[in-house]
């Protein structure tokens, strides 16, 4: 069983087992996209396109991109339109430089390569048009006994995912996270908040050096 095909029979069950877990983060996004006036949003690595869907309810010009066929069936049923939902692989995006007034990316880091996840970071900056905001959310290091608690979990459903996909996971959290890929990629914080008892974290960022 590919990686792929296993994406193909997750789809169907994928928003109804994480739409509880998310709710709060995709919200949020919304807010902070209206607060921060950007205007256009591509949602890297999108899933089934739930994202896109309530910015685009925002009046906010959404464009989903994800490698997952069985992913984007459903985010194209969602968004009711192929063109909003596309697919290809998000460390060699198929838009033009600076196309894009924000950038997403839910949930998707933790899971690839290191040298994947290098290469999506290198694409948001890439596509980000300047005084462009990236806005990425994932998995952190607790600290305190709830978020420790709740972190145990995370690695279970980790560790449930796929060997491969749990090596992904704690090579991620060996190298520091999200604040590595910052720190490695020129990105400064603007705003940071936590949810899971502190074990998800969502970071506003911006470039250091705007091409």
């Amino acid at each position: 069983m590919t990686k792929e095909d296993d994406y193909i029979r997750l789809a169907a069950m994928y928003d109804p087992l994480t739409a509880p877990f998310l709710r709060d983060i995709r919200d949020d996004i919304c807010i902070l996209a209206q607060r921060y006036r950007i205007d256009s949003i591509l949602d890297m690595c999108c899933g089934t396109g739930y994202q896109v869907m309530l910015l685009r309810r925002k009046r906010i010009r959404a464009v989903g991109l994800d490698i997952s066929e069985g992913m984007l069936l459903i985010a194209r049923k969602k968004n009711r339109n192929r063109g909003v939902c596309i697919e290809g692989d998000a460390s060699h995006a198929p838009f033009r430089s600076g196309l894009f007034a924000g950038l997403v990316i839910t949930l998707a880091l933790h899971e690839k390569e290191r040298a994947v996840q290098h290469g999506i970071m290198e694409e948001a900056k890439r596509l980000l048009k300047q005084g462009g905001k990236i806005i990425l959310v994932d998995y952190t290091q607790p600290s305190g006994i709830p978020a420790r608690l709740a972190h145990a979990a995370i690695h279970l459903i980790e560790r449930a995912a796929g060997q491969e996909h749990y090596r992904c996971f704690r090579a991620y959290l060996k190298h520091g996270g999200l604040d590595g890929l910052l720190n490695k990629h020129g990105l400064i914080p603007e705003e940071v908040r936590y949810y899971h008892f502190g074990c998800t974290k969502l970071i506003v960022a911006r470039p250091q050096h705007p091409r």
